[in-house]
């Protein structure tokens, strides 16, 4: 692949002063992945833009979807993808594409899902049926590991069940997810029909074997399930195969007067007719009769089969399903979330049951499963901890963005507007949201039509493991096009020489907490600024103020956050007024 460099063009606003967090905006791009440790970010919809943000460097490939797709990005930049119309896996590092090795013949599909933050394990999917000598499944996962001695990846693929959970061969297995420690990996299977989808959790054992548990597959079939045995097509018999030397000579050269007489159709106005092999069949008639007669019975008795699987199929299924490549595996390899599709109460006007898509998380070790039954929500990121970051689906004809909420593991029927979930853990960056991502266009103005009158886009959020970094993007309403953000909660840090952290010999601070007004600040404090929790500057520092009356402030007992600053970097600490 060609590489087009070009020097990265960010539109930054700049965070509050002596603030270590990092707000950027980014016009222009759909940013829908990002390393862990938010150096690299990926605008992968038209081709693949990969974007260094330490050296300010931009890489664009393609203009295909197709093409270097970037599925996952390690924090050393290790781009993992496919290219080639989606049948060669591949990686890129430091500005160059890599296909990854391996030893299936005829590969039609083959893809990179998921790196590890240390690029030392890459999981993703391969139709290996060359390989394995079975048809089916399609696809299955398939794992790369990186031998350090010799820099390069080896190939291995993982097991699988020889049977669904509705008896019969599975059609796809893709490896979708890999812990950090390279010891889970998440997979989702599809049933032998292409209607279920549900999940295979991984294991890797101390002497490196993988062992995989079924997950989710009760949620999608009734415990009282029978299953007939799904039965095998009969094979039509092909009459060449009953013909005699002598009757494949007369059959060829019947078929070469016919090819022969097609050349004068347009003189003599006459179509010949077309020789049949069946029609050559003397010697071996009888046979090829009854065989013929015999696969008609089998073809009547193999619907009748098929149609009574397909009874018990419909039977069987709870009408619930778990949503295609909705899936996510936290980094720690402890919890997953996936879309869950499911089925609401019966409408006593339409005596139908409406259809509802909401998160679900799992804890893998004890396999239990968390719903939250809300009927608008997709879960977008998941945390070392259990947390789901989940949004709104995007309604094209009333809505512009997606609204993300931010849903907890001790209250699963609860979820926080991201909103405020980010007032309250950094008031600089939803200051920084509500200036920058802040629209106001008019219906004629708008490309849609849709009149918007000061509205904050939070957009399509990702985050990662400690959800102290995220990207997101948003549609301008005034010309549809891309505009991302980035934001980290915490100083840079890419183990070199980023901003250091505020140390214990900065020792600044404030007392006391609780207080009935005065907060002192002690400490070598460059600058302070006083938030309420719903994220409101009530009092930013000025001169060398050392002191602040909260009362002179007129604020209200409460809980209430300052950020300080020093020549160290920053902190935040809360204070209770009495």
């Amino acid at each position: 692949m060609k590489l087009t460099k070009l020097a990265l063009l960010i539109a930054l606003a700049a965070p509050l002063v002596a603030s270590a967090q990092v707000m950027e905006k980014y016009e222009g791009f759909q940013l829908n992945r990002m390393s862990n440790n938010g150096r690299f970010l990926i605008d992968g919809v038209d081709g693949v833009k990969i974007i260094d943000r330490k050296t300010q460097e931009q890489y664009t490939y393609g203009s295909n979807y197709y093409l270097g797709i970037g599925n996952s990005i390690s924090d050393d930049g290790i781009v993992v993808g496919t290219h080639n119309e989606l049948s060669t896996p591949c990686y890129w590092k430091d500005g160059v594409w890599y296909d990854l090795p391996h030893n299936v013949p005829e590969v039609f599909q083959g893809m990179a899902s998921g790196i590890t933050s240390d690029g030392k394990y890459i999981i993703g999917l391969m139709s290996c049926g060359r390989l394995t000598g079975k048809a089916w499944p399609q696809t299955q996962p398939v794992l790369w590991s990186l031998d350090e001695s010799t820099g390069e990846y080896v190939f291995s693929i993982l097991p699988i069940p020889d049977k669904d959970i509705t008896t019969c061969s599975p059609q796809q297995v893709h490896g979708r997810y890999i812990s950090d420690d390279g010891n889970v990996v998440l997979a989702q299977i599809v049933d032998y029909r292409g209607l279920l989808q549900y999940q295979l959790v991984y294991n890797k054992d101390e002497n490196g074997e993988w062992t995989y548990t079924v997950s989710g597959a009760e949620k999608l079939i009734k415990p009282e399930a029978e299953w007939p045995e799904y039965p095998t097509r009969p094979t039509m018999p092909k009459p060449e195969d009953y013909l005699t030397q002598e009757e494949i000579l007369a059959f060829n050269q019947a078929n070469r007067a016919y090819t022969d007489s097609l050349e004068i159709v347009s003189l003599t106005g006459k179509y010949p007719k077309a020789p049949f092999y069946q029609d050559f069949v003397k010697e071996r008639k009888d046979e090829y009769d009854a065989d013929v007669l015999n696969y008609n019975i089998e073809s009547q008795s193999y619907i009748t089969k098929l149609y009574a699987f397909f009874d018990a199929y419909e039977k069987n299924v709870t009408n619930d399903n778990f949503n295609t490549g909705s899936q996510r595996l936290s980094a720690n390899g402890k919890y997953y979330a996936a879309n869950f599709v499911f089925s609401g109460p019966e409408d006593p006007e339409t005596n139908q049951c409406p259809t509802y898509m909401s998160p679900i998380r799992c804890d893998i070790e004890s396999g239990e499963f968390y719903h939250t039954y809300h009927s608008s929500m997709a879960s977008f990121s998941i945390a070392d901890d259990g947390r789901i970051l989940a949004v709104t689906p995007r309604a094209e004809d009333k809505v512009l963005t997606r609204v993300p909420y931010i849903i907890y593991p001790d209250r699963h029927e609860e979820y926080e507007p991201f909103e405020k979930w980010i007032a309250k853990e950094c008031p600089a960056a939803y200051n920084w949201i509500q200036d920058n991502m802040k629209y106001n266009v008019d219906a004629a103005d708008s490309q849609s039509g849709v009149a918007v009158r000061d509205s904050v886009f939070y957009g399509s959020i990702r985050m990662n493991p400690d959800f102290r970094k995220m990207i997101s993007y948003v549609v301008n309403p005034a010309n549809q096009t891309y505009e991302s953000y980035y934001i980290s909660l915490d100083d840079e840090n890419y183990g070199d020489d980023s901003v250091e952290s505020v140390s214990s010999e900065d020792n600044i601070g404030v007392y006391p907490s609780p207080t009935s007004d005065i907060v002192n600040f002690y400490g070598s404090i460059s600058s302070a600024e006083i938030y309420t929790l719903g994220g409101e500057l009530i009092w930013r520092r000025t001169g060398d103020e050392d002191s602040v009356s909260m009362k002179s402030l007129g604020a209200a007992p409460g809980i209430y956050l300052v950020h300080l600053g020093s020549a160290g970097g920053y902190r935040t600490e809360r204070i209770i007024l009495k």
